[in-house]
């Protein structure tokens, strides 16, 4: 995945990057800074993933959500 850029909110950071021509954003903790350009591996917790409809922007996976 390609870096575009990094937005610091407080003890967060909001990494925007392409991934296979999408736009995606992740919550990251703040010290996760990428320049834009640069590649990152991303490893996603399946239990806090929230992905949306770029339409409706309505939650798309809460049938998908892992039971413990």
């Amino acid at each position: 995945m390609t870096a575009e850029v990094t937005e610091l909110v407080g003890s967060e950071a909001y990494l925007y990057f392409d991934f296979e021509g999408r736009s995606c954003v992740a919550r990251m903790p703040n010290t996760a800074i990428h320049k834009g350009g640069e590649r990152v591996k991303l490893y996603i917790d399946l239990h806090g993933i929230h992905l949306f409809d770029a339409e409706t922007e309505l939650r798309i996976n809460e049938e998908l959500r892992i039971k413990n």
